[in-house]
């Protein structure tokens, strides 16, 4: 990448770590950014890769190699890790310094460092999942990351993307009890609802071993009857005599051979179409709490029924441009999926630098609302017993949320009543959160039960 502002530009939450490598940056002001001013909500997972290339000598004076608009509370999800014996200036400088470029302190060159100068080295990346939690799959399980604007969208966002991750891998799930607790709690929500049908969505045309060796055996043994009866075919055309048996025979195995090729392929099809009624089946009992998995629900009831159907309506397509045209740092991952089929029929383009900011004023707003609010709600008796009360809520549905010191769920319930038990809760410090229905965070306090 040459002569451009930043080399690489992210806005939105990756799903694998060690994913930002082999890229030569050159001429730039800024070869690495995640997010900008006003929009920090960027995470990329640990990376421990080699392989960038940052030209110093291009590189502006005022310019750096990586700046990270989410700041330093943001950025430890997303940490490169740097060995500063070989690169003690880190250079390009970067920003927010070491918080964000962390010293590996080896003193020898190490697969995992990063050498930013010129050239780097050449150690292939790890593997960017498997069953070992990166920081940024601890925060999530803990309900704990980092954001800006759109905070309980992000949160949201980031519990889909750990689902997903963990049907891909379920021995992560079993790696701590943290992961454990995460996944169970998140099952039968939207988040692992909605992980599932997007994992299963995308195997729907997979064939299983056992599939593809019989699809690969009756493909082959029609193209071989096809085959022989082309050379039939050629030499009746040429004059010389066929065997009318032998070419009836052939006519038949090769009519045989189709019709099997079709029941087979038929019967996937029949499969196929029960997995779908399965999947609009699961969609149809999410429960949405937010812009989000509203998105989700809608864009998997238009995308299995045209699959289904194998056609779009002109109404659904309009349905999914509403939402290719939203921030998708607000409107989830569903609006890139919308984007794709909209996009593939229209040639429509999205720039979110522009669709982020409106709706980055707006959220900017209703979190000042919010924080005014979180001032008037107060939570009595604290140290509690076996009941806590809080007031400030009125008669409006929200959801209290108990986390330990560890950062652990351990209470999450849906009240108007304005009280909640805690007698089953062991004696200890905790972190209360209530939320309004709509999922924003009302207000976040200390509590101690005794």
């Amino acid at each position: 990448m040459d002569n451009t502002n930043a080399g690489l530009q992210f806005y939105d939450m990756a799903d694998y770590s060690d994913n930002v490598s082999g890229n030569s940056m050159n001429n730039h002001i800024t070869g690495l950014q995640l997010g900008e001013p006003g929009i920090g909500n960027v995470f990329i997972g640990d990376q421990y890769h080699t392989g960038n290339i940052w030209d110093l000598g291009s590189i502006p004076g005022s310019g750096f190699g990586g700046v990270h608009w989410g700041g330093p509370f943001v950025v430890g999800a997303s940490e490169f890790f740097v060995d500063e014996t070989e690169n003690p200036a880190l250079n390009p400088p970067v920003d927010p310094g070491s918080g964000w470029f962390v010293d590996q302190g080896t003193s020898e060159p190490t697969p995992g460092a990063i050498n930013c100068s010129f050239p780097p080295n050449s150690t292939t990346p790890r593997a960017g999942e498997d069953a070992n939690p990166t920081d940024l799959d601890l925060v999530i399980a803990a309900d704990t990351l980092p954001t800006d604007i759109f905070q309980n969208e992000t949160r949201w966002k980031g519990a889909y993307r750990l689902c997903r991750k963990m049907l891909r891998n379920p021995d992560l799930a079993l790696e701590s009890t943290l992961m454990t607790t995460f996944k169970a709690a998140n099952a039968t929500l939207s988040t692992g609802k909605l992980a599932y049908i997007a994992e299963e969505r995308g195997q729907l045309f997979d064939l299983t071993t056992n599939e593809q060796a019989i699809s690969d055996t009756l493909n082959a043994n029609t193209e071989a009857q096809m085959e022989t009866l082309r050379l039939l075919d050629s030499l009746r055309q040429s004059g010389a005599a066929v065997n009318a048996t032998l070419y009836a025979t052939v006519l038949q195995e090769r009519a045989d051979a189709q019709a099997l090729l079709e029941q087979f392929t038929l019967g996937l099809d029949t499969t196929r179409q029960q997995k779908i009624q399965t999947l609009l089946s699961v969609n149809a009992s999410v429960s949405p709490t937010m812009r989000p998995d509203s998105n989700h629900k809608t864009v998997n009831i238009i995308f299995l029924t045209m699959l289904a159907v194998d056609s779009i309506s002109a109404s659904n397509l309009a349905v999914l441009a509403g939402i290719a045209e939203q921030c998708p740092l607000e409107g989830g991952d569903a609006v890139y999926e919308a984007r794709a089929i909209v996009s593939y029929l229209t040639g429509e383009e999205y720039e979110d630098r522009v669709l982020c900011a409106k709706v980055e004023q707006r959220d900017q707003q209703n979190q000042a609302a919010r924080v005014d609010k979180g001032k008037a709600i107060a939570i009595y008796p604290n140290p509690a017993t076996n009941i806590v009360y809080w007031r400030g809520t009125g008669s409006e549905l929200v959801t209290i949320k108990l986390y330990n010191q560890l950062g652990q769920l351990q209470l999450s319930r849906k009240t108007t009543e304005g009280f909640t038990q805690t007698g089953k809760l062991l004696a200890g410090f905790y972190t209360m959160q209530i939320h309004s229905q709509e999922g924003d965070l009302l207000t976040t306090q200390r509590l101690i039960i005794q």
